[in-house]
């Protein structure tokens, strides 16, 4: 998975993002904790990105600058889901969206915000 940013390429690489340049240079690595899974869904909107993990973790952080900065905490929803389908943040970092599916496969109708 990846996400494009105005002039970086975000992709996931297990329970790591790495931060690219559009010539495939990697510039900076965000890493997850062990307990958080690999990362399953990137999505990138102005200067931030959140990101979904294999174990319904998401994070969010500001990408405006040259090094990236967590926003907040990372919020798991292993509780509430058991799969997370697709996750946005708008654009300025104060909400993160996902869609979530159940283990046998039914898409939720919620929106989770």
């Amino acid at each position: 998975m990846c996400a494009l940013g105005k002039d970086t390429l975000y992709t996931g690489e297990g329970s790591e993002v790495v931060v690219r340049n559009f010539q495939g240079a990697s510039k900076q690595t965000l890493s997850l904790g062990a307990s958080e899974g690999s990362i399953t869904h990137l999505h990138c909107n102005g200067g931030f990105l959140v990101a979904a993990t294999s174990s319904c973790v998401v994070r969010v952080w500001d990408v405006s600058r040259r090094e990236a900065r967590l926003v907040g905490t990372p919020r798991s929803f292993s509780d509430d889901v058991d799969a997370i389908t697709e996750v946005a943040v708008n654009s300025n970092g104060t909400h993160a969206s996902f869609l979530a599916a159940s283990s046998d496969g039914s898409i939720d109708p919620s929106l989770w915000v």
